[in-house]
């Protein structure tokens, strides 16, 4: 025999989840965004102004790892603050604009000022990133 106030009991045991907005939801992905900004900026800052220089000048592999650490610390920071001041954007009603699109650019490419190698890499990486998200808005 199946008891109806032990149904009851269990439902009433039971937490409501929380149920988020859109905003919340956006507020949210932009400060992990921001977050993963910051840990990017920093591995960037300490690799490309050599304050950490874990890589000598050994071989020709030696120096493509490190290439491409800075590079990918770079084009990473663009990727995820483009990310974040887009949500931003959102919220207010607004898309991210080519100024600020070109000043999130500049900050990314800045960091790679030292190198040449890693300028030319991290260019042709947020031209692909741009191109990519592009394409994709132009699907839509």
């Amino acid at each position: 025999k199946f008891n109806k106030d032990l149904k009851n009991e269990t439902l009433d045991k039971q937490k409501p989840k929380k149920i988020l907005s859109e905003d919340d939801i956006i507020i949210s992905s932009s400060k992990k965004s921001f977050f993963l900004t910051g840990i990017c900026y920093l591995v960037s800052i300490l690799f490309n102004t050599g304050i950490v220089n874990i890589f000598e000048d050994q071989n020709i592999y030696i120096n493509f790892l490190d290439v491409s650490i800075k590079s990918l610390s770079i084009i990473l920071f663009f990727f995820f603050l483009s990310i974040a001041v887009s949500n931003i954007e959102e919220i207010r009603g607004k898309v991210l604009s080519w100024k600020v699109l070109a000043l999130i650019i500049i900050m990314s490419l800045v960091q790679s000022i030292r190198n040449g190698w890693v300028f030319l890499f991290s260019s042709f990486g947020i031209a692909i990133i741009i191109l990519y998200l592009w394409v994709l808005q132009e699907s839509r």
